[in-house]
């Protein structure tokens, strides 16, 4: 189905998060920082990048720009356990397609997955650009 990079330095969640895509039949990437996430996304077209807030070395909002930099229609989903009015604000501003909150459900995370891929595909076909396989 769809190509998802997972970015978070906590290694259970992002093993947890790859199962779940995993089971609805995605194919992963992981990555441990923003640093090594952005080097992923300029070697690979992706459907969507879910990652971490806050993270060593490049936290999720600096690679949130990084990739907005590059001009790609993928979409991203910034999960973080510090939640704030002004990040989640930040975060849609630099054009996140949805700022989750830890702990979330999975089924809601799962959901928003499913948006977020659907919202990518549809951008994709309506401007031309490519940033992932459909």
């Amino acid at each position: 189905m769809a190509k998802i990079l997972i970015v978070d330095d906590d290694p259970s969640l992002r093993a947890m998060i790859c199962i779940l895509l995993h089971t609805s039949g995605h194919e992963t990437l992981i990555a441990r920082d923003g640093q090594e996430a952005l080097e992923l996304v300029k070697q690979n077209a992706l459907d969507l990048m879910i990652t971490d807030l806050r993270m060593p070395h490049m936290d999720g909002m600096n690679l949130l720009r990084a990739v907005k930099a590059l001009a790609l229609s993928m979409p991203v989903i910034l999960i973080t356990a510090y939640s704030s009015r002004e990040t989640a604000a930040e975060a849609v501003k630099l054009g996140a397609f949805a700022y989750v909150a830890k702990p979330f459900e999975i089924k809601a995370l799962m959901d928003t997955v499913g948006r977020a891929l659907d919202a990518g595909k549809a951008k994709t076909r309506a401007t031309g650009l490519t940033g992932g396989s459909e």
